[in-house]
């Protein structure tokens, strides 16, 4: 392409400014995607580059968001022209206060590996072949590995810009282990930002030994159990459940359980929880939110207390406030809405080995399936467990799958946590540690 984002957003302000709008915010994102994945001896590389606009523009009380992709310049006029003429059509938002005066951006670097850009496609092919055909003991069935390069500029009605570009790096390994007639298979992932914290071999390690351990096949039956939830099983229950429930659009609309509770005891008092994308390294680290307000760190809860809720400008000048920096636009072509960056739940003392030997019964949770099935409005945690391992005086009794993990989350998370893991593991922007509940209700399939 012969012109860049910034080039895009700047267009798109200066259009917008022709036609008298109120405020006008431009976000463009260029990325630069790149899959490999290979899968029973075939190999699948997919490549691309796509930049696309959206535009937010206000007429007084009438807002209006749209956009779609920019292959040229000129793309942008018309673009911008729709988008106006929805915005004199619309209904008036009584609530809409307006956008940011001015954009900013905290001193934070955006992660960013340049080898990802310089990545040498056919020697990575050919390493994850050798690593697929030399496993031992089991079937690789897929080694993929998933990355971007991504660029992105905001401009508002200030004609001010800021750019940062970041680039995202995942491996995933899925193995199969058969013995007879019965069949193990599990997976393991790591998300990142660059190419050195993709460890095929060590995700290959892993994954093997929990599908060889799978082949000793056991049952429980309906109860109450100690659970050790392992750290990236924990950060899908709390994406689930803790994230919707702390930003400040469902606060105001009545679908968070934790309205009116600020300065309230609602976690145990292991659990601190912030919100910190000023933090190098980690997936969602950014100089700024999608509405180029400066990010900072939060802590949402500290001891169990809930302390902050999450807010866009839409959101805190609903409330007097001002924005936390954690507007996030669903799609490109969305209003922002508040969202985490990077939710971390502070790690405890013990390792995870520790944890383990000191279960006299009980499941440590490795894989689940349907805990988006939760409901974050009530707290309730419903999830299957497709990979627990059972555990009797800290020996190892056997592998069960299928049996659910309910309850309800706040009370489990406040009344019944006897221990948090040092380490912690993430499920995109979500970090936290391994955690042990006793008394969680386990039903047998």
């Amino acid at each position: 392409m012969e012109f860049s984002v910034r080039d895009v957003v700047i267009e798109a302000v200066r259009e917008a400014l022709k036609y008298g709008v109120s405020d006008v915010e431009a976000l463009a994102v260029k990325r630069s995607p790149l899959m490999v994945k290979v899968a029973k001896g075939d190999v699948v590389v997919r490549k691309g580059e796509a930049l696309a606009l959206g535009v937010r523009v206000a007429l007084g009380k009438r807002v209006t968001v749209g956009g779609g992709s920019v292959r040229t310049l000129s793309d942008v006029k018309p673009m911008v022209e729709a988008i106006i003429k929805i915005a004199r059509a619309s209904k008036e938002d009584p609530d809409w206060r307006g956008l940011p005066e001015r954009i900013s951006a905290s001193n934070v670097r955006s992660p960013y590996d340049v080898r990802i850009k310089l990545l040498d496609v056919r020697n990575l092919t050919n390493s994850m072949l050798k690593l697929s055909r030399e496993a031992k003991g089991v079937d690789v069935t897929e080694v993929s590995f998933h990355s971007a390069l991504v660029e992105r500029a905001i401009s508002n009605t200030s004609l001010e810009v800021l750019e940062e570009r970041f680039t995202r790096a995942t491996g995933y390994i899925e193995v199969k282990a058969m013995e007879g007639n019965i069949q193990s298979i599990c997976h393991e992932y790591h998300m990142g930002y660059s190419v050195d914290e993709i460890k095929f071999d060590e995700l290959l390690e892993r994954a093997s030994e929990r599908a060889l351990r799978g082949l000793k096949i056991t049952s429980v039956e309906t109860g109450r159990y100690t659970v050790i939830l392992t750290p990236k099983v924990v950060a899908g229950i709390v994406n689930t459940i803790i994230s919707p429930a702390i930003t400040a659009d469902n606060v105001q609309r009545g679908r968070s359980p934790l309205a009116g509770k600020i300065g309230e005891s609602i976690l145990g008092e292991d659990i601190t929880i912030i919100d910190d994308p000023t933090r190098e390294g980690l997936y969602g680290t950014t100089a700024f939110d999608d509405e180029g307000v400066a990010t900072r760190t939060k802590v949402v809860f500290r001891k169990g207390v809930l302390e902050n809720f999450l807010y866009d400008t839409y959101t805190a000048r609903v409330e007097g406030r001002e924005s936390t920096g954690n507007a996030i636009r669903p799609s490109i072509t969305a209003s922002p809405r508040p969202q985490p960056l990077n939710l971390i739940m502070e790690s405890g003392l013990e390792n995870l080995e520790d944890m383990i030997s000191k279960v006299r019964r009980g499941i440590v949770v490795y894989e689940t399936i349907g805990e988006w099935l939760s409901n974050p409005i009530s707290g309730h945690l419903n999830a299957t467990i497709t990979y627990g391992e059972l555990y009797e005086d800290g020996v190892f009794k056997g592998v069960i799958r299928g049996a659910i993990v309910s309850g309800n989350f706040y009370q489990l998370f406040k009344y019944n946590i006897e221990s948090v893991s040092r380490d912690l593991g993430n499920l995109y922007n979500v970090y936290t540690p391994a955690i042990t509940i006793r008394d969680a209700v386990i039903s047998a399939r």
